[in-house]
């Protein structure tokens, strides 16, 4: 091909008319088609080199592609067990101290006796701890609550249950405990305080 392209290059070259004693070609014509030769046979060999240095390329390549990918899995299935671990462990916790309010009395009740003093043994023992330490009883409150709703939030914008952002539902759960409840607390002493009502505007009891 190279030497199919170079013969017709020179074929279009002006020449001058040959006179009798004149050969055809002249040696200076001769070089300079010697010339284009080898330009287009250097071009054709560092074009081929190009491609299968790319070739050899993309094969070195493909394996950190492959490696790439799995690192990727992984972290993602360790990101999966670490968020089931605490949400169940959480849940698991929370159940267990609701459920077992009464513990120390459940000699002799029934299954139905527990289940049924259950929510109103819960809201007495959340009474006690409000007047024992109220600012503390709202902050933590407070910040289970925010983490609930950040991770509620997370599952709604698109992200599967187990892949939520712990970094943001510790921050959420953070500004609940350290800001939201405390605040609040005074905020409604406040109000109570500049706002001395005994009782709703019109409520007629």
């Amino acid at each position: 091909m190279a030497m199919s392209v170079a013969s017709s290059i020179c074929t279009l070259l002006p020449f001058s008319k040959p006179h009798n004693s004149v050969p055809l070609f002249s040696s200076q014509t001769k070089k300079r088609c010697r010339i284009i030769i080898s330009s287009v046979t250097e071009d054709r060999q560092a074009a081929s080199v190009v491609s299968k240095d790319k070739k050899v390329l993309e094969d070195s390549s493909s394996p950190s592609k492959d490696i790439t990918e799995v690192a990727t899995d992984t972290d993602i299935l360790t990101g999966r067990a670490i968020n089931a671990a605490i949400v169940l462990g959480f849940g698991a916790s929370a159940v267990t101290k609701l459920l077992t309010i009464d513990h120390d009395y459940w000699h002799g009740w029934t299954l139905y006796e527990i289940l049924k003093y259950v929510p109103e043994h819960n809201w007495i023992a959340y009474e006690q701890s409000l007047k024992a330490n109220p600012v503390l009883a709202k902050m933590a409150i407070s910040g289970v609550v925010y983490s609930i709703g950040d991770w509620i939030a997370q599952c709604y914008e698109g992200k599967p249950i187990f892949e939520f952002d712990r970094a943001r539902l510790f921050r959420s759960g953070l500004v609940g405990f350290t800001l939201h409840g405390s605040l609040s607390h005074y905020y409604y002493q406040l109000c109570e305080a500049l706002f001395p009502f005994q009782q709703w505007v019109g409520c007629p009891c």
